[in-house]
């Protein structure tokens, strides 16, 4: 809760007016605060089932059924093999991307995640946002273009953020 908390302090005002993708979303935490603060709308990507269950639960008794999107499933699949045909945000809508999987994801599958961030990268609208929360063990000068990230120490964690520009 006290990064989730610093997470926002820093990236809050940023997250008005964009479309918020949680590709790691847990308990759906950050994209309803993203929400909360004036995204647009949002996609949760969660693959434990049981916890996809409590997202839905959430989103209904919250009535964001409209703006939200929960899809059940791994995060690495839903980008490679699913989003094309599934995800259809807003048109013109900048994006805020939240990459907070489990911290060992950046030793055990850190190529998988770094090309996860350039895919949706490249992909995302003029004036996206990417948040990246991990720790000690992955280096964020491997992070794609690392000279373009803010990096900030909330120990235990690491948040790295890139502000989109619009063009």
């Amino acid at each position: 809760n006290r990064v989730r908390e610093a997470m926002f302090n820093l990236v809050g005002p940023w997250v008005k007016d964009t479309y918020t993708l949680d590709l790691f979303a847990g308990t759906g935490a950050v994209a309803f605060e993203s929400i909360s603060r004036g995204s647009v709308g949002a996609l949760l990507v969660e693959k434990h089932f049981p916890t996809v269950h409590v997202i839905n639960e959430n989103v209904r008794h919250l009535n964001l059924e409209t703006i939200t999107q929960v899809v059940s499933g791994d995060a690495f699949h839903w980008v490679e093999h699913r989003m094309a045909d599934e995800f259809a945000p807003p048109q013109d809508v900048p994006w805020s991307l939240f990459f907070c999987p489990p911290y060992s994801f950046f030793v055990d599958r850190k190529q998988e995640m770094v090309d996860m961030m350039q895919t949706l990268t490249q992909r995302a609208p003029a004036g996206s946002h990417v948040i990246v929360e991990f720790d000690e063990h992955f280096d964020p000068q491997d992070l794609p273009q690392p000279e373009l990230w803010d990096v900030r120490t909330y120990a235990p964690a690491i948040i790295a953020v890139k502000r989109g520009t619009r063009t």
